[in-house]
């Protein structure tokens, strides 16, 4: 499989989330490309800050994978935003894979080295929206440490992803700080959020 930019393949990535938009039935594999909403990749996808494509290694250039980065300011940045895996691409079974490398895996290296690289940066984060998904982003961590000596762990907080009050906003995080400073994005804890949304 080969990493591809935005630059490289704008057009096939288009033509993919079009593709999936028609064909897909799941709303979690419709709800990013339906032309028919304001948040509509096909029309936010130029927001965020670079995008990473994983693709066959074939004429075809098949689109496994993809996912972008995100600048949230104070030099802060969340990789694996919107990360999506192609259905034919994706594992069989649900349970997390501790020992196989995955392609969001694949991504999620090469964007953390992109970061190091192009970006003046203190943190590193990636998020999940879904409190019975703390679990697989403790296991994300512990796997990107193993495999690629990183540094990552799971803060004890949920972080406001997206400036609306309601509940998905606030997320657990996997955090990767480069500086001994506080993480800056707001937090609640887990018991606050609870009482505030449950």
């Amino acid at each position: 499989m080969n990493l591809k930019s935005l630059d490289e393949y704008e057009d096939k990535f288009l033509y993919y989330i079009n593709k999936w938009n028609n064909e897909l039935t799941r709303y979690e594999d419709t709800k990013w490309f339906d032309t028919d909403t304001d948040w509509c990749l096909q029309n936010r996808y130029k927001q965020y800050k670079d995008w990473t494509f994983l693709v066959t290694d074939d004429a075809d250039e098949e689109l496994v994978a993809m996912a972008a980065i995100q600048d949230f300011g104070n030099q802060v940045y969340r990789i694996q935003t919107r990360v999506y895996v192609n259905p034919k691409f994706r594992r069989r079974h649900l349970a997390y894979d501790k020992e196989l490398v995955n392609p969001a895996n694949i991504i999620a290296k090469h964007q953390v080295e992109q970061v190091f690289i192009y970006y003046d940066t203190k943190h590193i984060f990636f998020s999940v929206e879904y409190l019975r998904r703390r679990r697989n982003a403790i296991a994300l961590c512990e796997k990107m440490n193993n495999f690629y000596d990183h540094n990552w762990h799971v803060p004890d907080k949920l972080y406001k992803t997206y400036d609306k009050d309601e509940k998905g906003a606030w997320q657990t995080v996997g955090l990767y700080s480069l500086v001994n400073e506080p993480f800056p994005l707001d937090s609640i804890t887990i018991s606050e959020w609870e009482k505030k949304y449950e």
